[in-house]
């Protein structure tokens, strides 16, 4: 009896596909993942090129993930980024409408930049039609077609549109397979979404990857606006896929697997808090701020006990203590006096001398330059300080819940570029170090900014961008915001935004660069002047009414007499 075997052998399709995906593996820098799709009918027994591809031995050390068309795809039971995807159908096999579904719900869920290989008989246009249709309805960006049911080779590559765009007679080296189909838009718009007047280097940015894509960048009004929190901002972005990015910046405790196509920003933000600088004094303020408590207390001291030392020893002294020492009036001449009130009192009337010229001279200076309290340096000083604290709580929603600020919270909506002068506001640092050096936030009168940040610094954040998973731009975008920030031209960029922002107020802005002393300036100097008057002539007066009552007791002792 004879008996004859039969080994299947894999056809040439396999066998290329079989080295395509080994030199992928080779030439990946991470850890290579691969899902393999079959789209055939599960019953059937024969030995097919799909098994004939899993059991190549050249792929024993891939990580292959098998799954069939009846599996789903979640965002946690397979990876959702893998290295490269493999769809195969043979010509005996059919998606009823239930699998289309499936398999359309498995393709949104999958990244639209990983790697495609579909396994197809193109001639049969049923499946080929039905497997390019979702491929392109998610626009993913490198996919190859190879017919499984012809001798010879025959590769087929497609735009975005789905449309052919090359069919090759012969297998490419594996280097070669993948072709990028948005390295050329051709013209087409690129989507950006957001809800006001990008910054100078968003624009820029957007503007540039559009001319690298050879697309036409596009701006929409997106669902997103200032008085929308950011979990419902999200949720409605989730909805829309009619954008390729979203520059509403978002940050989150944590990242969930559903929050892949997230963008990173280039650099970190911390949140800061601005204070407002230190008010100006008023008049008794100015006046007592030349000197500090302990000086005025050892003032008050000296001349305490030296008036007191008078009243004890009447004849010790042929002039009033206080009248000499700080108004410089004398009753008798100093070198006329007795030793010990020269010895006394020549100490005294030089120190006083120099104290009297120092603070004439620091009460001037303040006429001229209006002094100001010292600036809240900590958060706690803040707090006892009693100033509101304006935050925009539809965006910082965790704020609130703050047992430090909590109760000085004030919901707003201005930005930092509104600042009142009055009110503490929390903002990110990169806005904030720019904001305080703005005209409209600019002290004049002072020469120096209306705010100060607090070197506190409540949290550190990494905003992120929406980017819907219909579109294959993510990598695109990571890439030219690398290249624009490595270049210097984000930094460049940020502070020619600033400074067109700036001249803009600048134009309208009165600076006040001239100081001129004001009637209001010498409101000191007339308070001082005044309060002299009115002393002199009470003391006038009551003098007049003193000697008024002692002659008239005067002359009632003489007529008794």
């Amino acid at each position: 009896m004879l008996t004859m075997c039969y080994t299947a052998h894999p056809s040439i399709t396999i066998n290329y596909t079989t080295v395509a995906i080994d030199h992928l593996r080779r030439n990946n820098p991470g850890l290579f993942q691969c899902i393999f799709i079959t789209l055939t009918n599960s019953s059937e027994t024969i030995t097919s090129d799909f098994d004939l591809l899993l059991q190549a031995s050249k792929l024993d050390s891939v990580n292959k993930y098998v799954i069939n068309k009846d599996f789903r795809i979640t965002f946690s039971n397979l990876p959702t980024k893998p290295s490269l995807i493999v769809i195969f159908s043979d010509p005996l096999s059919s998606l009823s409408p239930s699998e289309q579904k499936l398999f359309r719900t498995n393709l949104h869920t999958l990244d639209t930049n990983s790697k495609v290989l579909v396994l197809v008989n193109t001639s049969d246009p049923y499946p080929m039609k039905i497997i390019n249709e979702l491929l392109t309805k998610w626009r993913f960006n490198y996919v190859v077609y190879l017919d499984v049911a012809e001798k010879y080779p025959k590769v087929i590559y497609v735009d975005t549109t789905g449309s052919t765009a090359a069919v090759l007679n012969y297998f490419p080296h594996p280097g070669d397979l993948f072709r990028n189909a948005i390295r050329d838009m051709q013209g087409r718009p690129m989507i950006y979404a957001y809800w006001q007047v990008l910054r100078l280097q968003y624009s820029n940015w957007m503007t540039t990857t559009a001319q690298y894509l050879n697309a036409t960048a596009r701006q929409i009004v997106g669902p997103c606006t200032d008085t929308i929190a950011g979990l419902d901002c999200l949720m409605k972005l989730l909805k829309s896929d009619d954008m390729d990015i979203s520059l509403d910046e978002f940050v989150f405790g944590q990242l969930i697997p559903e929050m892949y196509r997230m963008l990173f920003n280039i650099l970190p933000d911390a949140e800061v808090i601005l204070v407002p600088r230190g008010r100006h004094l008023n008049i008794v303020e100015m006046f007592i701020k030349p000197f500090r408590w302990e000086t005025w207390s050892a003032l008050v001291v000296i001349l305490l006990s030296i008036e007191v030392l008078s009243w004890i020893f009447p004849l010790l002294f042929k002039n009033d203590p206080i009248l000499l020492l700080v108004c410089g009036f004398e009753r008798q001449n100093l070198h006329h006096a007795s030793t010990r009130e020269r010895l006394l009192f020549l100490p005294l009337v030089f120190f006083f001398f120099l104290m009297t010229n120092v603070y004439e001279t620091k009460i001037t200076s303040y006429m001229m330059h209006p002094p100001s309290i010292a600036d809240i340096q900590t958060i706690q000083e803040l707090i006892q300080s009693g100033i509101k604290i304006k935050v925009n709580m539809n965006n910082n929603r965790k704020i609130m819940k703050d047992e430090l600020l909590g109760s000085i919270l004030l919901n707003t909506t201005d930005t930092l570029l509104e600042l009142d002068g009055v009110h503490a506001y929390i903002g990110d640092i990169s806005m904030a170090e720019n904001a305080v050096r703005m005209l409209d936030n600019y002290d004049f009168e002072l020469e120096r900014p209306m705010y100060n940040i607090l070197t506190e610094r409540r949290k550190m954040s990494l905003y992120m961008f929406w980017i819907p998973f219909c579109t294959p731009l993510h990598e695109t975008f990571y890439f030219t915001q690398k290249m624009i920030f490595e270049a210097g031209l984000w930094t460049r960029w940020t502070r020619q935004d600033w400074e067109s922002r700036d001249a803009g107020m600048r134009r309208t802005a009165n600076a006040g660069n001239n100081q001129y002393l004001t009637f209001e300036d010498l409101v000191p100097a007339w308070i001082a002047i005044s309060v002299g008057l009115t002393s002199s002539g009470v003391l006038l007066l009551l003098e007049f009414v003193f000697r008024h009552v002692c002659a008239t007791r005067q002359i009632r002792r003489d007529k008794l007499w």
